[in-house]
């Protein structure tokens, strides 16, 4: 995190980090992970990161090219807050600059 800076995460993405572990059982992983979030800015889906979420996942599905629910409220928050949407998925995210969106986006797997 020191070269970084502070990591800002949403709540969406906490959701996700749970399921994941959780589905393969990784307890300890977990309570790794609730414990970093004290040191995270995590953002909320606000009344206008879900109005950006519903219009990017209505222009998804009307493309179709739909990328899950979760992803639309990830990036709905991040056009909300103006900032970088950093993924390991880069390729749902991209589909987002062809139906208008302006969406930054950087690859965390990309050197």
């Amino acid at each position: 995190m020191s070269e970084h800076g502070q990591f800002t995460i949403s709540t969406v993405t906490v959701v996700e980090t749970i399921k994941g572990f959780e589905r393969t059982k990784r307890e300890a992983e977990i309570s790794r992970f609730i414990l970093k979030l004290g040191a995270m800015q995590v953002l909320p889906l606000s009344v206008e990161a879900a109005v950006l979420a519903g219009r990017i996942y209505g222009a998804l599905e009307r493309s179709g090219l739909p990328i899950g629910r979760m992803d639309p409220m990830i990036a709905g928050i991040a056009l909300a807050h103006d900032l970088e949407l950093v993924s390991g998925n880069v390729s749902h995210y991209e589909r987002l600059g062809a139906l208008g969106f302006n969406l930054r986006i950087a690859n965390w797997r990309a050197p």
